[in-house]
């Protein structure tokens, strides 16, 4: 999940299985596409203007868990001098973002643990297949003779499309919209919605999106690409069968944009 700092208010996220530098990149990039705010620009008599036009915002920095999968390469590896086609330059090099790091075994290093907890107490508890953080933590329907609260729950978790949603409705309507002690009373929605943003920091999304997507090279073969076990063929890969490409996807997302 990508936080922001300054409204409390999450902004991006991917749910994965396992933590890898493709899954946080997502975060990033549906954080990024999300945060399409008002912005200040100035007009041909020098007048400053809100505008809010369909661009994707890019933070000044980042502030990272320290975690593996958050020093990969692929995020982190200066951009100049590299081939493009191999497509080993960072992430945050390219979208001119800062990148700094957490310290290590330090929970309140990390802004983002305490919006967990409250999440875990919120939401996460209230899903009918949640056990709890730890023994001391573990719900009624787990426990011995509590047959009528067992009853009441089926304990069947929910898709990962249904988390999504249930997670996007409890961010956007619940958390996003209750007031928050370190923000003045105000919300967290209150506080990001209202920020203004510089036009220097924004960015055209389908630039973003394609600078951002999972990325693997393949080879193209006489019946198109293979990729996830599906075939994916265009009349434009007949000119090019035996030559290696780089195909560009989104994990949410079957689709497949190559480039050659």
């Amino acid at each position: 999940m990508v936080f922001d700092w300054a409204s409390r208010y999450p902004v991006g996220a991917s749910l994965a299985f396992t933590e890898d530098s493709q899954h946080i990149q997502t975060a990033f990039r549906n954080a990024f596409l999300n945060t399409s705010h008002w912005y200040l620009q100035t007009d041909a008599e020098g007048n400053t203007l809100q505008t809010r036009p369909p661009f994707a915002f890019v933070p000044e920095a980042v502030y990272l868990d320290n975690g593996k999968a958050f020093r990969a390469k692929l995020f982190h590896e200066s951009w100049e001098g590299h081939d493009l086609e191999l497509e080993l330059g960072g992430v945050f090099p390219k979208l001119g973002i800062e990148a700094h790091f957490a310290e290590s075994y330090n929970a309140k290093a990390k802004v983002i643990e305490r919006f967990f907890r409250t999440f875990q107490e919120q939401f996460e508890r209230f899903i009918s297949s949640f056990r709890g953080a730890n023994v001391a933590n573990k719900p009624s329907t787990l426990m011995r003779n509590e047959k009528w609260a067992k009853a009441l729950y089926k304990s069947e978790p929910p898709t990962i499309e249904e988390a999504m949603q249930m997670i996007g409705f409890y961010i956007r309507h619940i958390y996003g919209e209750t007031e928050h002690g370190g923000l003045e009373g105000k919300t967290p929605w209150q506080v990001f919605s209202s920020a203004l943003v510089s036009e220097d920091r924004m960015l055209r999304p389908d630039k973003l999106n394609f600078m951002m997507l999972a990325t693997e090279r393949k080879a193209i073969r006489n019946e198109g690409i293979v990729f996830n076990k599906l075939l994916y063929w265009h009349i434009a890969l007949m000119d090019n069968i035996g030559k290696p490409v780089i195909i560009r996807y989104d994990y949410a997302d079957c689709q497949v944009d190559t480039g050659l």
